[in-house]
């Protein structure tokens, strides 16, 4: 499930750390609602872990606390339960704006941090200016309405941090760790982690859900009293 732009272009150099089995979600530019966002995330007919960055970790709360069926783990990089300063984030969104417009020194530096690769960086680019405005608008007011603490996940939680995340804050993540019970993971990389660096994001994944394995076959083989 995909951060701002909700186009998931930004996933395709993670792709191949996370498995050919990925479905990559794409959100709508017309969809304003949390329903109308969800509507877009086809729930597999067989086990699957549900991941989700930035912009729609609230939404991926939302999900799983409706315990779909098959769903097995929540995974969430780089988010929040509630959005920090959600009254800027209210006031931004009634300005017409789109992600293209700040300079692309800027906006590459805040989300990818320095010494980035060149090919992501016009990746990063393209994605933001491709957003129409009003969508922006319409997911920044949004977020700002939205409030997760609360929600029940019944199923194992992982909370992966950005070391050097200028966008949420570690008292978000830790927040969001301590609601979710979830286990926490700290990754050295700015906000777009999962895209700066895909390999360790991929591995903190396999080893969390290899525990979760690991766990169930015990629990499979235990004597039953």
């Amino acid at each position: 499930m995909p951060g701002l732009d909700g186009t998931g272009r930004l996933f395709e150099p993670a792709l191949r750390h996370l498995g050919p089995r990925c479905t990559v979600v794409r959100y709508p530019t017309t969809a304003r609602t949390i329903d109308e966002h969800l509507a877009a995330v086809t729930l597999p007919d067989e086990p699957f872990v549900l991941v989700a960055e930035s912009f729609s970790g609230p939404l991926a709360i939302s999900l799983a606390a409706k315990q779909p069926a098959q769903l097995r783990a929540l995974v969430l990089i780089a988010t929040f339960a509630r959005v920090p300063h959600s009254g800027l984030v209210g006031a931004m969104a009634k300005v017409p704006w789109t992600m293209g417009m700040a300079p692309r020194g800027v906006t590459r530096r805040v989300l990818l941090g320095p010494n980035c690769d060149e090919a992501l960086g016009r990746l990063l680019a393209d994605t933001l200016s491709s957003v129409p405005s009003a969508t922006i608008g319409a997911r920044l007011r949004l977020l700002a309405s939205l409030d997760l603490r609360a929600a029940q996940v019944q199923v194992p939680v992982l909370v992966i941090e950005a070391a050097r995340d200028l966008l949420v804050p570690q008292s978000a993540t830790r927040a969001l760790a301590a609601d979710l019970r979830a286990e926490l993971v700290i990754i050295d990389g700015p906000h777009l982690v999962l895209q700066r660096s895909p390999g360790a994001v991929a591995s903190a994944i396999d080893t969390f859900l290899e525990r979760l394995r690991q766990r169930d076959d015990r629990t499979r083989s235990a004597p039953q009293r």
